[in-house]
């Protein structure tokens, strides 16, 4: 079966199912019990250019980048 044909086979079957199948409510992420919350000025602050990472007293903050090419693992 070529891409093309799979791809068309998925799509018939996904979009009755996105149309059919109700949405489940979004709620927001309650903090956990016991646990201080942790807020953005917790963290360290992004990092410069081009580095993708900044860590400071055991935590770290992540810069995503855009790939040149597909990731290959």
């Amino acid at each position: 079966m070529s891409h093309r044909a799979r791809l068309i086979a998925a799509l018939a079957w996904l979009l009755p199912v996105a149309f059919v199948v109700p949405a489940a409510p979004v709620r927001a992420q309650a903090p956990a019990r016991g646990r201080a919350s942790r807020t953005i000025a917790d963290n360290p602050p992004p990092p410069d250019a081009p580095d993708v990472i900044r860590r400071e007293g055991g935590r770290a903050t992540v810069r995503a980048v855009k790939l040149a090419e597909p990731l290959k693992i």
